[in-house]
């Protein structure tokens, strides 16, 4: 039995936040570790947004192994309904993939269905067949083929 807790994440946690997302980073250089200041102008936009949940989850010993940001997105579609959208999932390279993906996608699902989510969805840029493995697990399918056009 694992010890993780998953949790808000505080600005105390930034400086590994951007460690994982850096270490993640699949756009060549796209994240920047010397400069914090635009991840805290970030943060600070997340954590006031009453509709976005920056989360991390820690080990045993309060080490952040894992970080993934929910966004409940009010849609006129689907009876005005509430899509979840779990997206800026990293964990850190020393840690099982499926066994602490698992228990961050879990942790999203009920949280969007405790704020009346209709759906939730997982936005990412690569990911592993692990990572794959462990969404199909909960009855995740590839229904969309999203696009995107890079504005800077």
């Amino acid at each position: 039995m694992n010890n993780y807790k998953i949790r808000k994440a505080l600005v105390e946690d930034l400086s590994a936040i951007i460690q994982m997302l850096a270490e993640d980073d699949l756009e060549n250089n796209r994240e920047d570790v010397k400069n914090r200041t635009p991840y805290l102008s970030a943060f600070m936009r997340i954590y006031s947004d009453a509709n976005q949940e920056l989360m991390v989850m820690e080990d045993y010993y309060q080490n952040v192994i894992g970080t993934f940001q929910l966004s409940m997105i009010p849609y006129l579609t689907s009876k005005g309904g509430i899509r979840a959208q779990i997206e800026a999932i990293s964990i850190h390279k020393d840690c099982k993939i499926e066994e602490v993906s698992r228990q961050m996608i879990a942790w999203a699902i009920e949280r969007a269905k405790i704020n009346g989510a209709y759906l939730i969805q997982v936005s990412t840029n690569s990911c592993s067949e692990a990572f794959i493995s462990c969404l199909n697990s909960f009855g995740f399918e590839e229904k969309n083929q999203g696009l995107k056009l890079k504005l800077v």
